[in-house]
């Protein structure tokens, strides 16, 4: 549930990691506190990895857990009937 998971999840899936700042730009409208909470959520449930690195500077990766990559052909079906309603208009 949440209105941002589904929109996250599927950034998530064009990209193998990726940065909070790099994510936020994707979405656009998004605010930094719900993106965040979306993020943890997703953790919560296992569907998103969060890996900190602790270099200078810090930084966080997020990418999809195994369980979260298995949402990919659901992705997947939902681009094709897309396609198949805009070539129908």
């Amino acid at each position: 549930s949440g209105k941002w998971h589904i929109r996250v999840i599927f950034e998530l899936t064009k990209v193998e990691t990726i940065r909070f700042g790099q994510l936020k730009s994707r979405i656009g409208s998004i605010t930094n506190t719900m993106l965040a909470n979306t993020l943890k959520d997703l953790e919560q449930n296992g569907i998103v990895q969060r890996v900190q690195f602790n270099e200078i500077p810090p930084h966080v990766e997020y990418s999809l857990t195994p369980a979260g990559k298995e949402l990919y052909p659901i992705f997947y079906e939902m681009a094709l009937w897309g396609s198949k309603q805009s070539d129908a208009c």
